[in-house]
């Protein structure tokens, strides 16, 4: 009853009794940063790469759960991977093993896998199935029940079009037996250790020539400490150049604006993020686990990122920094109303958390939900961070989230445009601010959606990342320049309190009514949070 095994799979099955293992190493809280960053040079030598992404886990087979997905995996074009597995059921024995095995399933219809209900019509899609046994380990006191496995994969024929692309292996435990008849029982749960590696000889040398070069790396994770690298330099510049022109501020008008230094902030927390993942991949190259501590931090640090950038969008879409009679109007039965109305609160930071101030609690909310989808997103696979995954439910609630802000920010900024003290040269601008803004809540929901359904499964998690990053840039230059920029730039800076302009409209026009600004003091520091 094996599956039928392809031309491009034909497996190499070693069943072997030697007691292997592969403990999973996680890096621990003290380890630092210049450490992190050291292991990211010495993991580009050959020598060091020795090891192979490992991962462990518990499955219990049942009727209805009859198979149990142990690991997917992005391999090269052109190489013989290969893997090895442990499985241990402890003191007890799997009492029918027959229809015990391994299946490997590649891309190509792992959707259909997914969507077919019969564990023994699945199997039919299999690309490899590889048998299970159970022996007694006697090298342990308790004589355990384990079984040990290894399996190199050979390449596609090369006039195969696989042969020219990565490709993703999802590799599976299954007893079809368990939905025929009810014997639960005979199926104790079972530990499992396993161990893969890519090959990468097929991208980096001919693959006839006998070489094999080794990683434990997924194909599909090539290339993300170079776009992590680019982006730590990026934000790093983009935030220097905002705590200069900060310094500039204070030394010509004694003051600097809030808005300044939250845009610098979170370029920092971007460089954090990448520096963090850099580690992680650093380590992943040393381990094959890699660094859960350094991995959560990026993953964190990112999903504050977009959250304070939200913020602030929102912030300034109510009249955040514009003089406090251009203010948002709104009809009481107006579609939206009460939304607008809950947002508004956020052009006064100084007030958002005095009293049962809605905006304070939107606020909050918006920061805490963001950190909760990011762990949660991190459940399903805690390897590489998986924030922006459409995949899985916290992706899909992320993004349903931000379309939600997008038009919370929509409204807000509409309602700000009718303000009777709103010029015309003012509300085109907001007109547009109002559009790139909302080309930001939406950029991500839209790359994600539209690479489920175009990109091919192997090169998605490239493309959003690389979305995701080149998305966060372009944010943050556009808030570098609109919260630095001088007055001559455009009919919203000769009004902006960034720039030194009065809390009301008429101030600027020279007619007086000014009243004094927010200002809270940090040292010998004036910030300004108006």
């Amino acid at each position: 009853h094996h599956a039928p095994k392809s031309n491009f799979l034909l497996g190499m099955i070693v069943v072997t009794s030697n007691h292997h293992r592969h403990p999973a190493k996680r890096s621990t809280f003290c380890t630092t940063l210049f450490a992190g960053l050291l292991l990211l040079v010495l993991s580009h030598n050959p020598i060091l790469q020795c090891n192979a992404k490992t991962v462990s886990g518990r499955a219990h087979l049942s009727g209805v759960d009859t198979e149990h997905t142990v690991v997917k995996f992005s391999v090269s074009p052109g190489g013989t991977p290969k893997f090895e597995t442990k499985l241990s059921t402890g003191k007890k024995i799997y009492m029918d093993e027959s229809k015990l095995k391994m299946y490997i399933y590649s891309d190509e219809n792992w959707n259909t896998v997914k969507q077919t209900p019969l564990c023994s019509d699945k199997i039919k899609l299999a690309k490899l199935s590889l048998p299970l046994q159970f022996n007694a380990d006697s090298s342990t006191p308790d004589k355990n029940w384990v079984s040990f496995l290894k399996a190199e994969l050979n390449p596609p024929s090369p006039s195969s079009e696989l042969m020219k692309r990565p490709m993703y292996w999802y590799i599976t435990i299954a007893d079809c037996s368990l939905e025929l008849y009810m014997h639960d029982e005979d199926a104790p749960p079972m530990e499992y250790t396993l161990t893969i590696w890519d090959d990468v000889a097929g991208v980096s040398s001919s693959p006839s020539d006998g070489r094999h070069v080794y990683t434990h790396l997924p194909s599909d994770e090539q290339g993300m400490s170079s776009l992590n690298w680019y982006n730590v330099l990026l934000s790093l510049l983009l935030g220097l150049r905002i705590l200069m022109n900060a310094r500039d501020a204070h030394m010509s008008r004694g003051e600097v604006h809030l808005a300044a230094l939250m845009v610098a902030m979170v370029c920092g927390l971007s460089v954090g993020s990448s520096l963090c993942e850099i580690v992680h991949l650093a380590q992943y190259a040393r381990n094959g686990v890699g660094s859960y501590m350094f991995d959560f931090f990026s993953a964190h640090l990112e999903a504050m990122c977009d959250a304070m950038i939200a913020l602030m969008l929102l912030a300034v879409g109510v009249g955040w920094t514009l003089p406090s009679d251009i203010s948002v109007r709104v009809e009481q039965n107006e579609t939206g109303s009460a939304l607008v109305r809950a947002v508004e609160g956020l052009r006064n930071p100084s007030a958002m958390f005095s009293g049962a101030n809605q905006a304070g609690a939107l606020a909050v909310v918006l920061l805490i939900v963001h950190a909760v989808l990011a762990q949660w997103g991190r459940t399903y696979d805690d390897d590489f961070d998986c924030y922006h995954d459409l995949e899985h439910l916290p992706g899909r609630i992320l993004f349903v989230f931000r379309i939600f802000l997008g038009f919370c920010f929509l409204l807000g900024v509409a309602a700000l445009r009718r303000s009777t003290h709103c010029s015309f040269e003012l509300g085109r601008f907001l007109a547009n601010f109002g559009l790139v803004g909302f080309s930001w809540f939406m950029a991500l929901p839209s790359m994600a959606w539209v690479s489920s359904s175009v990109i091919p499964p192997y090169r998605r998690h490239q493309v959003v990342s690389t979305w995701a990053l080149l998305v966060q840039l372009t944010s943050l230059a556009s808030l570098a320049w609109l919260f630095t920029s001088e007055k001559s730039k455009s009919s919203y800076h000769k009004v902006s309190k960034i720039v030194g302009g009065g809390d009301m409209m008429s101030a600027n026009l020279g007619a007086g009514g000014s009243v004094a600004p927010s200002i809270f003091k940090m040292g010998k520091t004036k910030i300004r949070v108006d």
